[in-house]
Order: C-alpha cells, then structure tokens, then sequence
C-alpha cells in the first residue's frame, strides 16, 4: 500500500535566523545541544563560490566546466535503487561529461527518475587551495573532519542536479551534526526524529524505507508514527540549514540558462 508523501502536521515547523541575530552561545543553546533543526539567512556574503552564478543566479556550466570539467565524480542514478541498503546505482564520470548529459537529458525530456545526481564531489579536498565558502563561526569546530584531515575521506561535499533528482532517506556519516547551504535552485527536505530510526527499518534491521514519498506499510507498519512527526520545509537560494536528523532531500526546482 503507497500513497504520496506524508503532510507536515502544524507543528512540524523549522526555525528561520538571521545570522547577524544568532551568536554562537545561542546557536549552541538553542539549536545543537537541544538537537533542533534550523535555518541561518544571510550566511553566504562574499562566498567564492557566488561566482560559480550567472547573474539572474542561474547555475554556470560552461564555467564550471572550463575550470574543473577533468575532475572525476561520482554520479548516483535516481530510479536504480539497491533493494535493503538505501542506495542508488552509482558510476564515474567527469564533471565536463555530467553536465552535458543534463543539458542533453533535459532538452530531449527525460523523465525525472532517469535524471542523474552528483553527489558527494569531495571538492574540498580535490581542489584546497580553491576556497569557495568560508565556515560560519557556528560550524568551525570540526571534529569529524579534523580527524581525516590525512585520510582519503573527506566530508566537504558539493552536489549539483536538475529538478527531481533526490537523495534517499538517511543519516549522515556517524551520525554526525551537518550543516548545508543551497547556492542556487529549491530544496524540499523531509526530516524525521533520530528517536524514530526504528520505524523506518523492517523487522530485524534487513532494510530501511528509501523514498519518502512512497512509504510501504506492509514492509514499515510504524510509517503513521513518522508520518506525525515528520518535519517537511523548503530550502530556498543562499540559504544554510543544520541538523542531525533522519533526511530525505529533493531538488525541487534549479534555474538554468
């Protein structure tokens, strides 16, 4: 049994703040000891990446292309799901031939779950010296990626995709507390209490629920527990939210040239 994505109830609201009204003590007090989402305004000024824009804030391919075009990334495929681990498909391709596919996919209309999503590009580390944010003074105490500064991960991600494309429900890497921020497009999050994570396995662990939209009670019979609690909100341009919750996350709309 499926139906469409569960309503927010009215009290499934996300806090919106200007940083210039938040300080740090109060972010710590307010938002991440208590482990409550929230969305900072006006956290991007003098970002490098602004540039990476044209100037009615469309994304610049061709630009992006010109400088970083070689750079190998890995690219998930939104209607290949692995069954039981809350992954899709993956393969590599350069930076340069994923967004001629989208130009390509979206001028001969291919439907939105053939649409293909860069996710998790370790730009960071691929490119140190290219510095294209800087960390609001709420984030700077960075244990996760301190820790694997000399290893081969990294944490520091930027993706990029078309209207449609979406990353499954889950949790971030152990856990950990997140912070992201939309340069450019809509964003619709769906987040879920940690203390709910049972309800979105089935019984004995096997798998766990990978689109929101498309909740099966048979296989999740506690979905109405999640349903009631789930928080739903749209991320909108320049924009940062942090959290730690459960997320699933769907790129709603991305202006193009």
């Amino acid at each position: 049994v499926k139906r469409n994505a569960p309503k927010p109830t009215p009290k499934a609201t996300i806090a919106r703040v200007d940083c210039k009204d938040l300080s740090v003590d109060k972010f710590l007090s307010e938002y991440m000891i208590p482990n409550v989402p929230v969305i900072i305004t006006n956290i991007t000024e003098n970002w490098n990446i602004l540039k990476w824009l044209n100037k009615d804030g469309s994304l610049n391919k061709d630009e992006i292309s010109k400088q970083y075009g070689d750079s190998m990334v890995s690219i998930h495929i939104c209607s290949k799901q692995i069954r039981d681990m809350g992954r899709m498909e993956s393969k590599d391709m350069s930076v340069r031939e994923y967004l001629e596919c989208w130009d390509s996919k979206k001028s001969q209309g291919i439907a939105q779950k053939e649409l293909m999503y860069l996710k998790d590009w370790n730009f960071c580390k691929d490119f140190p010296n290219d510095n294209i944010y800087n960390t609001p003074p709420y984030f700077t105490e960075d244990w996760l990626n301190e820790y694997e500064a000399d290893q081969a991960s990294d944490h520091r991600f930027i993706y990029l995709g078309p209207k449609g494309t979406f990353t499954p429900l889950h949790k971030d890497t152990l856990c950990s507390f997140s912070w992201s921020t939309n340069v450019t497009g809509r964003k619709r999050w769906w987040m879920i209490p940690p203390d709910l994570e049972p309800a979105l396995l089935e019984e004995g662990g096997r798998g766990s629920l990978f689109d929101l939209r498309e909740p099966d009670y048979e296989r999740f019979p506690r979905l109405p527990e999640v349903e009631a609690a789930v928080m739903e909100f749209v991320q909108v341009t320049l924009r940062s939210m942090y959290s730690v919750y459960h997320r699933f996350v769907l790129t709603m709309f991305h202006i193009t040239r």
